[in-house]
């Protein structure tokens, strides 16, 4: 993934897992901004096209990381972790390619 072309003016709404999140005044896009180069691939990337989808893909995520805290068995966790990426996928596949969605479902 390449980070993306936005060049702003950006709206800081928040924080998330150590990069602020921000709005493109131009497009609308969500972007999660770097912090550092650590080649990570969680920062600086699109994450929703507009605020609507990332409340819809936030819901599915936040959801999602609190009912696998209380699954005991393995394999449905794997098949619901694969549920929540599916679904947060169907909302938006653009801003569901950065990875920022799924390594909160597969490391602690």
């Amino acid at each position: 993934m390449q980070p993306p072309a936005e060049t702003g003016p950006f709206f800081q709404i928040g924080l998330w897992s150590g990069a602020e999140l921000v709005i493109d005044g131009p497009t609308g896009h969500i972007l999660r901004m770097p912090c550092s180069t650590d080649g990570s691939g969680l920062d600086g990337y699109l994450v929703a096209p507009n605020i609507d989808r990332f409340l819809a893909m936030v819901t599915w995520w936040i959801t999602g990381r609190r009912i696998l805290n209380t699954i005991e068995n393995r394999d449905e966790e794997h098949l619901f972790r694969q549920h929540v990426e599916d679904a947060v996928w169907f909302i938006d596949n653009a801003g569901a390619a950065a990875q920022i969605w799924t390594y909160a479902l597969h490391n602690d």
